[in-house]
């Protein structure tokens, strides 16, 4: 979030820009403090959805099913394109 939505990054394309935002993503990012920095991250979240400037119309949904029949299964190991998928798979 610190790199696509606060107020001073080059990476910002909507201009997004909130002064409450930007101090609860430093509290988030600088807290040790595992409890203040959900804290801080989940309304960093909900003032994003209320006041931010993007909208995201679709996610993609991939399911990705297994079997007991299948061995060397590691789950997403190659990228194609923006999902990835199980390499080196084979039925027992």
């Amino acid at each position: 979030m610190t790199l696509a939505y606060s107020g001073g990054s080059p990476a910002n394309d909507t201009g997004f820009n909130d002064a409450e935002f930007d101090a609860l993503l430093q509290t988030a990012r600088g807290s040790s403090d595992a409890e203040e920095r959900l804290t801080a991250i989940g309304n960093a979240q909900a003032v994003l959805q209320e006041r931010g400037g993007v909208i995201i119309p679709a996610f993609a949904n991939t399911p990705e099913g297994i079997s007991t029949q299948l061995a060397g299964y590691v789950p997403g190991t190659i990228a194609i394109g923006s999902i990835r998928a199980a390499e080196n798979v084979w039925f027992k």
